[in-house]
């Protein structure tokens, strides 16, 4: 379905709205010592907005489904209000990065140990996104779980809002994004829009010095979306956009009697200029392992003799 103007101006204002508001809190990040210390806008990056935009089109997987063996590693950005989730916490909105890690790297800031761990960074926004004005941050920390048989818990010896004495559970028992419990925190949580990252198009909007933003995006939405971009200044056209090119046979030129086969592939330009932001499409990490699969067959295909035919015998 195309994209009407309007509708695509409400995407690129809403994807503005979170990355200045972001810019703007992050003046107010307070620093922490040691592993607590303060973390740079920079490494919040790819932050999947889903959380606050999501509608009926949008779904998650439950919580207790999303499990490491189902995908691991993880590397997760994803913003989220807190209203209703339960947490106890004073502000508005969680910010976090999650990443895999190991229990190694975890040495000197960890309590608990197993062979699943995740790294998480978050911290707490305060504000409305329409208005500017209002956003600050209430500080960020950097505090490290663990999987404990079918659960998650805190692993840390030290967190920005509470210091603990025995790991703290932080399972999610919601299962729908219907919940306002759905907290980016969660390890679970980012295992479902990490395996939402595997298998959806999406686009990442930014500045260069800035925090970004991802949106999941259909191929065709996307090519919609970016009809009016930039011109490319060398050939003053613009650029193709990254997309899917159908498997077909072509007329081989040396020969015009013979049709050569042409496998799917992905073309285009996965980077461009967008209203002064800088969008990146991301294909989906299943499609990119797809196209090697095609790589292969299509190599295959070239050993058997079957990569080529009569022109005449494709015709009838």
């Amino acid at each position: 379905m195309a994209m009407t103007e309007k509708e695509r101006t409400s995407f690129r204002h809403r994807a503005l709205r979170v990355i200045e508001g972001l810019t703007v809190a992050r003046d107010m990040w307070k620093a922490y010592e040691d592993h607590v210390r303060m973390i740079p806008i920079s490494y919040f990056q790819n932050i999947s907005l889903e959380l606050i935009y999501g509608d009926d089109e949008w779904w998650i997987f439950p919580p207790e489904e999303t499990v490491p063996s189902v995908l691991w590693p993880i590397d997760v950005c994803a913003i989220a209000p807190t209203n209703g989730s339960g947490s106890g916490d004073d502000f508005d909105f969680n910010l976090a990065h999650i990443t895999s890690t190991t229990a190694r790297a975890c040495r000197g800031k960890a309590r608990v140990f197993s062979p699943f761990m995740v790294r998480h960074a978050h911290c707490g926004i305060d504000g409305n996104f329409n208005n500017r004005a209002t956003m600050r941050a209430t500080g960020g920390v950097a505090s490290y779980a663990a999987l404990i048989g079918k659960r998650w818990v805190y692993s840390s010896s030290r967190q920005n809002w509470q210091a603990i004495d025995r790991p703290k559970e932080v399972y999610a028992r919601d299962t729908t994004i219907r919940s306002n419990g759905i907290n980016p925190l969660y390890p679970n949580i980012a295992i479902g829009i990490a395996l939402r990252h595997r298998y959806e198009w999406s686009v990442t909007i930014g500045y260069d010095d800035g925090p970004s933003v991802r949106v999941a995006c259909d191929p065709t939405a996307i090519k919609d979306l970016l009809k009016y971009r930039e011109f490319d200044p060398a050939s003053m056209r613009r650029k193709t956009l990254m997309t899917w090119v159908s498997d077909h046979w072509r007329k081989i030129r040396t020969d015009s009697d013979v049709e050569g086969y042409v496998r799917n592939y992905l073309r285009g330009t996965n980077v461009i200029s967008w209203h002064g932001l800088i969008v990146t499409i991301n294909a989906p990490e299943y499609d990119l392992e797809r196209e090697i699969q095609l790589i292969e067959d299509r190599a295959g295909m070239r050993r058997d003799g079957a990569d080529r035919r009569s022109r005449l015998a494709g015709a009838g």
